[in-house]
């Protein structure tokens, strides 16, 4: 397979052994490229599984000491710059993302040069503890970005007003090396880490959805930065907040003005009002978590979880992104996801069951 995945990681050498031993036994044809910026003891035991699955799975090892890589975007710029297959893709060491899929995913990008990504449905699952095994507690669709305008910006605006990651998403390797070109203007988690990379990418191209199983997240508070343990607010605290989010609203103003040969005052009216709404959704959202869970709207949810959840099957149904994708559904020989998603299941579950958060 002509692709790349992108796995940086630290201080999780359960996660990483998982996911090799998952690659190698679900017959993974491309390179896996390993950035490792963990402690010596940890840096250890993820070379041990590298060596575990040799002659099985390809895999490039390579290190990156923390510091002075404080953030997984560098990290991924220059294990990019080192990769040799045409496409890459970023795989979550806690995650997975299925070959055939992505195998599917590149094949279609050979046949549409107007696309920058593609990608198959995703799920979230959360297991009964942390940890990289046990048992699977839940399961849920995540909608995925389908973005088919011939115009940058309003590609920008589909991604910007539902912020979800677009680097699980298959990419071009000149793509993805315009994505990360920058990002050590913008020194701030999120805004440097994704979403500059993922506003470029929606930018680039259109980006497709096959109708097939691609990635399969795990929710994990252990983790280096994410919304369960960081804000909004944390993040405009940081010293250089303003730079960074100067030099990314530039950024992309820039290449929404290039893309659609547009001129840079109408693309900035664009991306201002787009980064206004989502600073306050991000931050009202952030607040309720922390400070007001028991707010009128998380009242209206406890109490009527069943009409959320028929508003949230009718807003998928009207954009045709509907899938019946619960656990139990699942496991049932005759899903059409089934064949993917077992091996996933199959691995964690049955896996050692000890208490490692690494």
């Amino acid at each position: 397979m002509s692709l790349t995945l992108l796995i940086p990681t630290l201080n999780r050498a359960a996660f990483v052994e998982r996911a090799l031993r998952y690659y190698g036994q679900a017959g993974f044809r491309g390179i896996v490229s390993l950035g490792d910026s963990s402690e010596p003891e940890q840096a250890e035991k993820i070379r041990r599984a590298v060596q575990a699955v040799e002659g099985q799975l390809q895999v490039e090892y390579r290190s990156f000491p923390s510091p002075p890589y404080t953030s997984n975007a560098p990290v991924l710029l220059e294990m990019a710059q080192a990769a040799t297959t045409p496409y890459v893709v970023y795989a979550g060491d806690d995650d997975f993302l299925i070959p055939n899929t992505l195998e599917q995913c590149t094949r279609y990008l050979d046949d549409h040069p107007d696309h920058s990504a593609a990608h198959g449905l995703s799920l979230v699952i959360r297991l009964g503890h942390e940890g990289a095994y046990g048992p699977i507690t839940q399961v849920n669709y995540m909608e995925g970005h389908v973005l088919k305008s011939e115009s940058a910006a309003e590609r920008w605006q589909g991604y910007a007003r539902h912020a979800l990651s677009t680097q699980y998403y298959v990419h071009r390797r000149e793509t993805w090396l315009r994505m990360y070109q920058d990002v050590a203007t913008v020194p701030i988690q999120y805004w440097g880490t994704e979403f500059l990379p993922c506003s470029l990418s929606a930018v680039a191209g259109k980006i497709h959805e096959v109708d097939r199983l691609s990635c399969i997240f795990q929710v994990n508070s252990n983790r280096q930065f994410g919304w369960t343990t960081h804000s909004m607010y944390q993040l405009a605290l940081e010293p250089r907040w303003s730079e960074a989010l100067r030099a990314m609203r530039a950024f992309i103003v820039q290449a929404i003005a290039e893309t659609d040969q547009r001129p840079s005052s109408e693309a900035e009216q664009i991306v201002d009002k787009e980064l206004w709404r989502h600073l306050m959704i991000m931050l009202q959202a952030h607040y309720d978590d922390r400070y007001d869970p028991g707010n009128w709207f998380s009242n209206f949810k406890a109490r009527f979880p069943w009409l959320v959840q028929l508003v949230r099957i009718l807003r998928q149904v009207r954009r045709n992104h509907y899938r019946r994708l619960s656990l139990h559904q699942l496991l049932d020989p005759r899903h059409p996801s089934h064949a993917d998603f077992i091996p996933v299941y199959q691995l964690i579950t049955t896996g050692p069951y000890k208490n490692d958060l690494a």
